[in-house]
């Protein structure tokens, strides 16, 4: 066999193993992504330690670790078969830049994540740099609980996150501006608001994974794999294929929604 088709062929192969297929067409860049972090495409100091996650979205969101001993881990196999990051729980995170006009936009959220044991507030990821109520987390609570929080409106997901720890899941919210706010877990609607505020806008600014502005002495414990927000609330039927995706890639089950 000569060396085109080799080459042919591993790059088939490498097409099959990070692209899953779903229904011959699905691929979250046929979305209009804000960003999009996934555990494989990192870039690795020489002491193993993921100094950049790369923004697969194409919009240049980068998220960097500037100190070595703050660097999550890239570990092979960590949910289902796929690659996730470590994070120590003691001072791993990452800062991303001002995702544009995040801020001000309708949001899909999707985070691949599981816990270890955590007591406290740790956040997965706050959308801006402000240590003021005036912001968006994603978060776990001391009392075991799953939050999603905007400007002052918290939807709870009821002893979802038990501080022993807990198995992988696909954790969602969705941000209506000027409307609802909805988490999920596995694709079921976990809370919702519809309160003042529930859709408000949130102050500009970088943003951080594994902590955040607001509680920056906690820390994520746990592996997360894979981060993307769509600019919009995606219809069902479009939420469903991502849900698929993940259940394609992580081995999670999920409920479609309705």
């Amino acid at each position: 066999m000569n060396r085109d088709v080799w080459q042919k062929y591993a790059l088939e192969l490498t097409q099959l193993q990070t692209k899953p297929i779903i229904d011959g067409s699905f691929w979250p860049t046929n979305y209009p992504l804000i960003v999009w972090y996934r555990a494989d495409d990192v870039v690795i100091d020489d002491d193993g330690g993921v100094s950049q996650w790369n923004d697969k979205s194409g919009n240049g969101y980068h998220a960097t670790q500037a100190t070595p001993a703050n660097r999550p881990t890239q570990v092979a196999g960590a949910i289902g078969s796929a690659m996730a990051l470590n994070f120590d729980g003691a001072n791993d995170n990452f800062d991303f830049p001002q995702l544009g006009n995040i801020h001000q936009s309708s949001l899909t959220i999707f985070i691949i994540a599981n816990g270890n044991a955590m007591a406290q507030y740790p956040y997965l990821v706050q959308l801006n740099d402000v240590a003021t109520t005036n912001t968006f987390i994603i978060y776990k609570t001391g009392t075991n609980h799953y939050d999603v929080y905007n400007v002052g409106v918290t939807v709870r997901g009821t002893d979802l996150m038990p501080n022993i720890g807990f198995n992988a899941a696909i954790w969602g919210a969705t941000k209506q501006r000027a409307g609802r706010l909805t988490s999920y877990k596995d694709g079921v609607p976990v809370a919702y608001s519809d309160a003042a505020g529930a859709g408000a806008d949130f102050t500009a600014g970088a943003g951080n994974i594994g902590t955040g502005a607001l509680n920056p002495s906690q820390f994520w414990n746990g592996y997360i794999a894979e981060i993307i927000i769509v600019d919009g609330v995606l219809a069902t039927a479009d939420h469903n294929l991502f849900l698929d995706y993940f259940t394609s890639r992580y081995g999670i089950a999920h409920t479609p929604i309705v």
